[in-house]
């Protein structure tokens, strides 16, 4: 079990050098953009343009914070994702295009290598309790607003405020429970191995 702050981490340039990431988390620890199995980061847009290629690897995208963006993925109709919005799935091989809607804005991040690993990323709001069962190989919680604690098993609990994540892995528990008193929205990120 790891706890993560995002402002705690290092910012990287992104492949293509349009904007900044920071990594959350990585598999293997401290492997580059060309050897990950899974990374996990959230990224500052600041600036319209096209996304980095990642042949070989799927991809999830969500806005955190920020008027939004509208996407051109290939030949495929626009998208658009805001703060409020659906999580959007692509493959990195896929030409894709950015536009800023108003400004810039913060997004999280998904990578899976398509031979090694699959993910889910979900966005979901708390307020109160929910018990979320750890079935696959690493989970990922990340608060993006509010407060959430965490509770494994007998491990003593683990508070995750604003930009803080906690990730765990299958063999630590098989349960985890998380308690928001407000209203609190959560990225929920879900790894298995092929």
């Amino acid at each position: 079990m790891q706890k993560i702050a995002l402002e705690s981490l290092p910012r990287m340039p992104w492949k293509n050098a349009g904007g900044v990431t920071q990594v959350l988390a990585i598999e293997p620890p401290g492997a580059g953009l060309d050897d990950f199995d899974w990374r996990i980061s959230c990224a500052q847009v600041a600036s319209s343009g096209a996304f980095s290629a990642f042949p070989g690897v799927d991809r999830s995208v969500l806005v955190l914070q920020g008027a939004g963006l509208q996407l051109r993925i290939g030949e495929a109709e626009d998208v658009t994702l805001d703060a409020d919005g659906a999580v959007l799935r692509f493959r990195g091989e896929q030409p894709v295009t950015a536009e800023l809607l108003s400004g810039p804005l913060s997004d999280f991040n998904v990578m899976t290598r398509r031979t090694r690993y699959t993910h889910e990323l979900l966005r979901t709001t708390l307020c109160g309790e929910q018990y979320y069962r750890l079935s696959t190989d690493a989970t990922l919680i990340f608060c993006a607003t509010g407060h959430v604690t965490c509770r494994v098993a007998c491990a003593a609990a683990v508070e995750l405020d604003v930009q803080e994540g906690l990730l765990l892995e299958r063999a630590e528990a098989d349960w985890l429970t998380l308690t928001a008193t407000l209203p609190s929205s959560l990225c929920i990120v879900r790894l298995c191995r092929v």
